[in-house]
């Protein structure tokens, strides 16, 4: 019997899909970004390997569907576009990404995926570098505090110390393992009365991020990625990914700055005329 697949994309998903890839504007990743975005629902996250099925044609149900028209899809992304403006730490943004299922006791409708991390205590000595990097190698991500790991119960913090850390000591702790500057956001989210931190990590402007410093359990040249409910190692093809991204950008960039010195000798030469 065929295994059935967690979170499939409806049918509108796939012609959305099906359409953007046509376009070949956007790599992979950034597709599921855009769809899940609009799931606004972390525990409802399509998987990475939806795509690619798609793009293949190796689910049969799918091949029937038509891609969407570019008036839908022009539609779609604009909202995901007025979403990605919205700040990340908004009220609006924490109650999309941390909606309740029960309030006695409290439990999140949540689950840990590509973007959300829980821990039940905050530990200033932990650093969590390995999961900034993980997250900074991806699309960034919330790592949240004071919520039991599995049982998504909230327990709030305890105590002071997350919000008396000094994150310029954290901003230290990741260059120093990892060679970049990275804007972290922090957070207190009140629900119910129980207080939450998080920490939001952004992703890393130029990829991939890789351990510069060795640590523990850690070396010099590793490169971690967040995969859905955990940080590892990243595997081949999405370090090939990462590369022809960056490569993307570089050429993009390269070509920018030749457009723009065109430009200043055209402008020039019409200045001298």
């Amino acid at each position: 019997m065929a295994k059935k697949l967690s979170n499939p994309p409806s049918d509108e998903e796939v012609a959305i899909i099906k359409n953007l890839l046509i376009r070949g504007q956007l790599t992979k990743q950034e597709i599921l970004g855009y769809i899940n975005r609009a799931r606004a629902n972390p525990s409802k996250n399509l998987n990475p390997g939806r795509i690619a099925e798609i793009n293949q044609g190796t689910v049969k149900k799918y091949l029937p569907i038509k891609p969407a028209n570019d008036e839908l899809v022009d539609e779609f992304l604009k909202k995901y576009y007025a979403a990605q403006n919205e700040d990340p730490l908004s009220k609006n943004t924490l109650d999309k990404l941390l909606p309740i299922k029960s309030l006695n006791p409290l439990i999140l409708d949540i689950t840990e995926t590509s973007i959300i991390e829980c821990k039940e205590v905050f530990q200033k000595q932990d650093g969590y570098i390995k999961t900034i990097a993980a997250f900074a190698n991806n699309s960034g991500g919330y790592l949240v505090f004071g919520i039991e790991d599995k049982s998504w119960q909230v327990v709030g913090m305890q105590n002071d110390n997350f919000e008396k850390y000094d994150l310029k000591e954290l901003n230290q702790h990741i260059h120093n393992c990892l060679n970049i500057d990275l804007q972290i956001g922090r957070h207190i989210f009140i629900l119910e009365n129980k207080k939450i931190g998080i920490l939001y990590i952004p992703p890393a402007k130029i990829k991939p991020v890789i351990f510069s410093s060795q640590r523990d359990g850690i070396s010099i040249g590793q490169i971690y990625y967040r995969y859905p409910g955990e940080n590892r190692l990243i595997t081949a093809l999405d370090l090939h990914r990462l590369i022809e991204e960056r490569a993307s950008q570089l050429s993009k960039t390269l070509l920018i700055h030749q457009l723009n010195g065109l430009l200043q000798e055209v402008s020039s030469h019409r200045f001298n005329d």
